[in-house]
């Protein structure tokens, strides 16, 4: 093996920061970070509230200001009798004391002990101690409350368990309202001497009234956790003193997590534990991994690495105090055996991730890595995707479930018998569930764990979080894992066949397979296109089968926008695999063919059915057959035929000729004698036109296309790069060698076309993906405005650059990151750039940027001196275009582009409250769009459309006028009876519209005669209504069209006469046209 020229490569944590993210991150710091000289305000508000405390007479409490919170803790009235002392202690703790306080939170936490008098010497058990607090808080609220310098007092959570409520105080504002911004939370603490610490270790009971027999560490964790926050603050505040930069990396860790949502979690990391664990990366016991001469980005990165790559928390954490460790062998291993994840503190007894569980920390292990692979390589250190980009419930995982409330909230004591939460009970059993029926099929089973709202108030008690449903988050495994069809079980002679039995019920089966196995099997049968569904199937029947009655309503977010690919109640991508099977059939025989004069070396698919991403695929035509095809009385059969594009390439050959026209010729000639031969050889059909030559085969439409390496497209002279430039209006551009040509260049669709079948191949949920956006696409109208080609790139886009997600395994979770990438995208300052094979190089990327900046620039300018300019408003740059000059050159425009941005982000918005259950169930809103927002709507005959039942909703149209289009001239015969098979074939077949689609044509025909005045809008997966908007220019002025001559006379900038717009419009469509509306809000320009 021969060694690395390039020697050693350093670690990206150790790394120095690119000058581009020193900057971003300096700026961040500033806009987060607090100034502590600023901070009189707020230190003379904890002044007042500190005279309050002390102010507070000793008295006996009454239960009643808790009573219901008590009875949740099944604390009995005498048990929970309390008498006020003043507290012993008033401390200002947390981040403010230790200057860590990270924007937009700035709360102060105000610690206040309550003095030894106040408990009893067994008050540690049933939860007294818990009833208590709660009444101390409560006396502390009553009495804050009458303080003028208090605006409000809230009911807060510690860490968001219920077991902890605290008080947040709002100050009154002063003169120039400093105190505004701030809040104060009030957390009671209690002293090491209050109770025994060595009765409260994770290995003895403290709850012995319900049963409970084993050891209560997690309810002893809740006690020691406030007899160690003033150790704690002591600790970190130290820390951070000695090294000033750290807290730097605090804050950049902070705004990390709360971009992801883990500081709203109740069993996940938050900011104090994410402190502990940098501090711990400073110490000898953590490796002395981060040194004062890091900056807060390169710390940032190592406490990521540290998290993501070992197993610092799954292995237990033990804090060091002065260099020792305070932990023998015999309490480690009480830890271990206690707690899924150890945090443990200085003293030795207290483990302080108590709450965190093993699946929120996998959770936070795989964030930490994709975090770390977004910044690898990228000159801002992936700045975005890192600090910048919110980690949603809706877009971070595959799948969604919601379970609603289904608990009996008349038992009076919800922790009946258990040492952890357990009105977080729900949630534990349901995630053993779903991770016992899932199995390998998922990487992440993520079941959000209940807490408090936040209008919570103590009189409400603990029960009123049982009532709130549960969201559970799913993250997939590869493919053919996550959607396998069988689960495979214990033999049959094995002891856990009973077991496996019981858990699936009726679904478990015995089954022998080709090896001579017998094994127990779940079997989840369905079509191939209903896979995506198996895991809702599983849900559903794990979670109906094992919860206890009453059943809880359950909803799974899986296939809610399958309706938007149906095509009579059924997915016709199923007819994919027939499609590819009926292509290499044909491929090979065109292969054999041994009379052409040269012989094909290549043949290469390039519609987007074969590659996975047509919404509606051809379907098999019973017209497309060789041979007659069986009756079917009374029937009808479409007349419209999509063709399949075919490239073929031939062997090289001297005899080309050199022109243009008679190259051209040639290669249709060629496809005539191809066709003729498959006709003589294998009965194929064959439909020549002046451009095209198509294949009938079993049911699908073959259109052939030659290329040939010198045809028009390639030509290097100036000559013909002139006369080129004429037709297509713009510049070609070199990439590689290769002179790519823009729209309809079969070198071009070649390239695009074998880049996106690798895609799928790596990603098989792009295909689903593509599809639902093209519908979304369509569905809103913008069908001649974001081509086909350019959404597939920005879908390929979210599966190859998925930072700050990973790569979606679900369509839902895909399309929705296709709509937050439409919406969130700087499309004014930053190309979108597609490296589908990773053929970029930084030298690439620059050079991608510099030709985006001067375009741009010269844009700008043109803009400025009225000079029309063709810098595509979608910059996207792939390896076979680097200059954007193909797929979005002229489409969309600056205005069409801020349109479909607009949609993109009410869609987005509206998809993540349905899968949150924010809203009711209006998926189908999501592509239902708005017809009153243009000036005039075009309805066309339904029964003139080549596939109306595609149409996802009816045209309804309110208010405006109509102009009913009454013609004798028919348009084209969208169906043709089944009878016409009894006639003669040849005469059947020339009545079968290939290719054609007559609403593109009528646009043309439009955009030919009003194009100058009107942009047009419209669906072309079967759309019954086309939109028009004015361009409504400055200083217009009208300008009429002649009925008698059927001639514009236009002014520049002029505005069309209505009346004869709409006449017209009527004489284009007709046959076709049914109705024009003209909206009311038009009649300003009229």
């Amino acid at each position: 093996i021969s060694p690395n020229p390039r020697g050693p490569q350093p670690r990206l944590a150790t790394m120095p920061d690119p000058p581009l993210a020193a900057l971003k991150v300096a700026e961040l710091l500033k806009e987060v970070q607090i100034d502590y000289s600023t901070t009189e305000a707020i230190e003379s508000g904890l002044d007042a509230i500190r005279a309050v405390l002390q102010q507070i007479p000793e008295q006996e409490v009454s239960v009643s200001l808790a009573d219901a919170f008590i009875r949740d803790l099944g604390v009995s009235p005498d048990k929970a009798k309390l008498k006020f002392r003043k507290p012993d202690v008033l401390e200002v703790v947390g981040s403010f004391a230790s200057k860590t306080v990270t924007k937009p939170i700035q709360n102060v936490d105000l610690a206040i002990g309550m003095p030894k008098k106040c408990f009893h010497q067994k008050d540690f058990l049933n939860y007294r101690y818990h009833a208590k607090r709660a009444l101390y808080l409560a006396m502390v609220r009553k009495h804050l409350m009458l303080c003028n310098e208090v605006r409000n007092v809230e009911w807060a959570l510690l860490y968001h368990d219920p077991r902890k409520p605290t008080l947040l105080v709002h100050l009154a504002m002063d003169d120039v309202d400093s105190c505004t911004k701030y809040g104060v939370q009030i957390i009671p603490i209690i002293g090491p001497d209050v109770f025994d610490v060595v009765k409260l270790a994770p290995n003895r009971n403290n709850v012995r009234d319900r049963g409970v027999t084993g050891a209560t560490p997690f309810y002893n964790s809740s006690i020691l956790e406030d007899i160690y926050i003033r150790e704690h603050c002591s600790f970190l505040v130290k820390a951070f003193s000695q090294f000033d930069s750290l807290r730097d990396g605090i804050a950049l860790l902070k705004v990390w997590m709360r971009q992801r949502g883990f500081l709203e979690t109740f069993d996940s990391l938050n900011g104090f534990l994410m402190s502990m664990l940098l501090v711990h990366l400073t110490t000898d016991a953590g490796g002395r991994q981060i040194t004062c001469g890091l900056t807060g980005l390169q710390m940032f990165r190592i406490c990521l690495e540290a998290i993501a790559n070992g197993d610092l928390l799954g292995k237990g954490l033990y804090l060091e105090s002065n260099g020792t460790c305070k932990v023998d062998y015999q309490a480690m291993r009480s830890f271990n055996q206690s707690f899924d994840i150890i945090m443990c503190d200085m003293s030795g007894c207290h483990n302080m991730a108590f709450r965190m569980t093993t699946n929120a920390l996998e959770e936070i292990k795989e964030e930490a890595s994709c975090t770390l692979a977004a910044m690898k390589g990228r000159k801002d250190h992936g700045f975005e995707e890192a600090f910048m980009t919110a980690v949603e419930y809706a877009t971070k995982y595959d799948y969604h479930i919601r379970i609603s409330a289904m608990e009996d909230y008349s038992d009076s004591t919800p922790f009946p018998g258990l040492d952890k939460d357990s009105y977080n009970s729900f949630e534990r059993h349901v995630e053993s569930l779903l991770c016992k029926g899932f199995g390998n099929r998922v990487r992440i089973v993520r079941v959000a764990r209940r807490s408090l709202p936040s209008d919570w108030t103590i009189e409400k008690g603990i029960m009123h979080c049982r009532s709130l449903p549960v969201f559970v988050g799913l993250k997939m495994s590869n493919f053919e894992t996550a959607f396998r069809m069988v689960d495979i079980g214990p033999g049959a002679d094995d002891k856990k066949a009973a077991e496996f039995r019981t858990f699936w019920g009726p679904k478990a089966e015995l089954r022998r397979f080709k090896d001579g196995t017998i094994a127990e099997t779940a079997v989840w049968e369905c079509e191939p296109w209903q896979r995506h569904l198996i895991i809702g199937r599983i849900a559903e029947h794990v979670l109906s089968r094992h919860l206890t009655s009453p059943i809880p309503q359950i909803d799974i977010v899986a296939g809610q926008l399958d309706f938007a690919l149906m095509d009579e109640n059924k997915d016709p991508i199923a007819v994919t695999p027939k499609l590819l099977e009926t292509f290499e059939e044909f491929a090979k025989k065109l292969r054999c063919l041994e009379d052409l004069p040269l012989k094909i070396s290549s043949i290469q698919p390039l519609s987007p059915a074969f590659r996975h991403s047509a919404v509606f695929p051809p379907q098999i035509h019973p017209l497309a057959r060789e041979g007659r095809c069986s009756d079917q009385s009374g029937g009808f059969v479409s007349s419209f035929i999509h063709p399949l594009e075919v490239m073929l390439q031939l062997e090289g050959s001297g005899k080309w000729p050199s022109n243009a026209v008679a190259i051209e010729k040639t290669k249709v000639a060629f496809c005539l004698k191809i066709a003729e031969s498959m006709q003589r050889l294998h009965g194929a059909i064959c439909i020549a036109a002046e451009d095209a030559v198509d294949l009938l085969i079993h049911g699908f439409c073959f259109r052939l296309k030659v290329h040939y390496e010198k045809d028009t497209t390639l030509v290097n002279t100036m000559h013909d790069q002139v006369s080129l430039l004429r037709q297509v209006n713009r510049q070609p551009v070199k990439v590689s060698g290769l002179t790519l040509l823009p729209d309809n260049d079969l070198l071009l669709k070649s390239l695009h076309a074998g880049m996106l079948n690798g895609l799928q191949g790596r990603c098989p949920l792009y295909g689903p993906t593509v599809r639902l956006a093209k519908r979304w696409v369509c569905s809103h109208l913008f069908s001649g405005v974001l081509g086909e080609e350019a959404v597939e790139l920005l879908v390929a886009h979210v599966f190859l650059k998925p930072a700050p997600f990973s790569i979606p395994s679900s369509r839902i979770t895909g399309f929705l990151r296709f709509l937050l990438l439409l919406a969130s995208h700087d499309w004014a300052l930053t190309p979108l750039v597609v490296d589908i094979n990773g053929d970029f190089s930084s030298k690439d990327l620059d050079l991608i940027m510099d030709h985006f900046n001067e375009g741009r620039n010269s844009h700008v300018d043109h803009v400025k001196d009225k000079i029309h300019a063709s810098f595509p408003a979608m910059y996207i740059a792939t390896p076979y275009d680097m200059k954007s000059l193909t797929w979005t050159q002229s489409s969309p425009s600056s205005s069409g582009l801020m349109r479909i941005v607009a949609y993109a982000k009410s869609s987005a918005k509206l998809l993540k409250q349905l899968i949150s259950g924010e809203v009711p169930d209006r998926w189908q809103s999501l592509f239902r769009t708005p017809l009153h927002l243009y000036d005039i709507l075009l309805l066309l005959q339904r029964n003139k459309l080549p596939f109306p039942n595609r149409a996802l909703f009816p045209a309804v149209i309110d208010g405006g006028a109509i102009v009913t289009v009454n013609s004798m001239k028919e348009g084209p015969h969208a169906k043709l009876p089944f009878s016409i098979l009894h006639d003669n074939l040849q005469d059947t077949w020339k009545q079968l519209l290939l290719g054609f689609d007559p609403t593109t044509y009528f646009l043309l025909d439009l955009r030919e005669k009003l194009g100058k005045f009107f942009n047009f809008w419209h669906d072309s997966l079967g759309g019954e209504v086309i939109g028009l908007t004015w361009i409504r220019p400055h200083g217009a002025r009208n300008v009429k069209v002649h009925a008698n001559k059927r001639k514009r006379v236009e002014n520049d900038g002029g505005v069309p006469d209505l009346k004869n717009v709409v006449v017209e419009i009527g004489e284009i469509g007709a046959g076709y046209l049914k109705s024009i509306h003209i909206m009311s809000h038009s009649s300003k320009w009229i």
